[in-house]
């Protein structure tokens, strides 16, 4: 059975140009669930008031796919990815492909949360099984039990089928909390969860993680 996968755009939009590109942009995407193997759209926004922690940009764009297919089928090839002349120099985005290796929560597929935490990882080589032991055994099903927090899927990012550009900076490891609202994590209960399922301290130093709260405003499923 092929493994769904998620085609992740994050992007920053000059602000003369945001309105036009953000109408043409909610459009674009909706002919793209058009194409086989494509099957949900989200566009979100950071959270300003979240810390959060790392480098992001403002804008997020998630493709739910099938599987990775999607990127590489015939009606994908012919369909045109172009953007009006006047967005060019006024836009930067970074495009990241992966494939889903957990999906865990009441619905968890289907369910859409008003808020996301969206956290990357990167693990040093030779730390990979020793942090898959706490994060996915321990970690990810306190979170789970948080108040608020709804589903997670994790993802392991890939080589790009479409030949695209990959980010600069690689994260192997996604993870994506749906929830209730962006206030979840701030919240008393959630804070004594995490401290409890937090990090192994000679773990520490051998991963790197960058985390935001985002807030979707475009969603849109294939019809």
């Amino acid at each position: 059975m092929s493994e769904p996968a998620l085609l992740q755009l994050s992007s920053e939009i000059d602000s003369e140009i945001e309105d036009a590109f953000n109408r043409w942009c909610d459009a674009h995407l909706r002919v793209d669930l058009a194409l086989p193997g494509y099957r949900r759209a989200r566009r979100l926004l950071r959270d300003q008031n979240w810390a959060g922690s790392g480098a992001a940009m403002p804008y997020l764009t998630l493709y739910d796919l099938e599987d990775l297919s999607a990127l590489t089928s015939e009606a994908h090839r012919r369909h045109d990815q172009s953007m009006p002349e006047a967005f060019e120099g006024h836009l930067r985005f970074e495009r990241a492909v992966f494939r889903e290796i957990a999906c865990l929560g009441v619905d968890a597929a289907e369910v859409e949360g008003a808020a996301l935490f969206h956290v990357m990882i990167e693990v040093e080589a030779g730390f990979e099984e020793e942090f898959e032991r706490w994060y996915a055994g321990e970690h990810v099903p306190a979170v789970l039990t948080t108040p608020g927090v709804l589903s997670v899927r994790r993802y392991l990012q890939v080589e790009d089928p479409a030949g695209r550009t990959s980010p600069p900076e690689r994260y192997t490891c996604l993870a994506i909390y749906e929830m209730d609202d962006a206030e979840v994590l701030a919240r008393p209960e959630a804070i004594r969860i995490a401290e409890a399922a937090s990090c192994p301290p000679d773990l520490e130093s051998h991963w790197r993680v960058t985390h935001h709260v985002f807030e979707p405003f475009f969603c849109a499923r294939k019809e």
